[in-house]
């Protein structure tokens, strides 16, 4: 076997030199690379990749100079500038859909924002009871209606709704079908406490019109066309109707926000009706709810 200390000492002096060479891996251009980049580059937003240079971070969600978040996963986003834009990193622009309810039914998230009372075909006011209800009387004649009233303020004008429902509580009622309506109020601005079937702040009259029982008005002028008609069946629970464009209305226009109306069925019967719970009734879990889903 040859030994080391028989070589020349040229031979191995280059077989050394070779052997730290090969060790030696050359610098790597990663410029044009797609995002995300290693230290000592940053990503390029306008063209995804990346280039020489640290990383800039800005506050703020996904800019120009903390771009690439999203899909690729690119350094930016938020203020600390980390890896992958939204989540964490900040939203890299839009934001997440919210869900929450109104009024003071159990789980909601903004208490003491409803009204609600029924009218009927009298003077009477019925906003401090614990039930609400739809009531045909005489035949195919509306004689009682719901109405509800929500403040929306929690909501910025420049929102899009994605969709809203009204839920209430039925406990009773006469008739296997019943069908309802929901409508926007229009016209006039209802105070819910003095409303009733003439009026509808306690002095001044609803829009005349021959809808029902002797004349008695009964808003049925100063609603706006059906949103939605749900066919209610008698058994108890939640019972919906969609009001996602009336909501939408409402948020870009607070000043339209008059309410909704839950109309009785004009196509059956005289006494089919339908009871549901108020706002004041005493179980949380029955009272009426408004919910809405919405990108701020």
């Amino acid at each position: 076997m040859l030994s080391i200390e028989r070589l020349p000492r040229s031979l191995v002096v280059g077989v050394a030199l070779g052997l730290v060479g090969a060790c030696i891996v050359p610098e790597l251009d990663l410029a044009g690379r797609s995002c995300p980049c290693v230290p000592g580059y940053r990503c390029d937003p306008a063209t995804g990749t990346c280039v020489q240079g640290e990383p800039t971070t800005t506050a703020g969600g996904g800019g120009a100079t903390g771009g690439g978040g999203g899909a690729t996963g690119g350094v930016g986003g938020g203020a600390t500038g980390g890896v992958g834009g939204g989540g964490s990193g900040g939203t890299g622009g839009g934001g997440e859909v919210q869900t929450e309810q109104w009024g003071d039914a159990a789980g909601t998230d903004h208490p003491g924002t409803l009204e609600d009372t029924f009218i009927n075909l009298n003077a009477d006011k019925n906003s401090a009871l614990v039930e609400v209800l739809l009531y045909t009387w005489p035949d195919q004649k509306v004689a009682n209606v719901i109405l509800l009233q929500w403040d929306l303020s929690a909501i910025a004008q420049g929102a899009t709704i994605v969709s809203a429902s009204v839920s209430l509580y039925q406990f009773d009622g006469v008739g296997a079908t019943y069908t309802s309506s929901a409508h926007a109020i229009i016209n006039v601005d209802p105070v819910i406490a003095q409303a009733d079937g003439y009026v509808y702040d306690g002095v001044h009259e609803w829009t005349p019109n021959s809808c029902c029982l002797d004349g008695i008005p009964m808003a049925q002028a100063d609603i706006a066309t059906a949103e939605d008609t749900a066919t209610l069946d008698d058994a108890a629970g939640y019972k919906s109707w969609t009001v996602t464009q009336m909501v939408q209305d409402w948020v870009d226009d607070p000043g339209t926000n008059f309410g909704v109306l839950i109309n009785a069925d004009d196509s059956v019967v005289a006494d089919d009706c339908r009871y549901f719970r108020s706002n004041e009734a005493a179980d949380e879990a029955q009272r009426p709810r408004l919910i809405i889903e919405y990108l701020p």
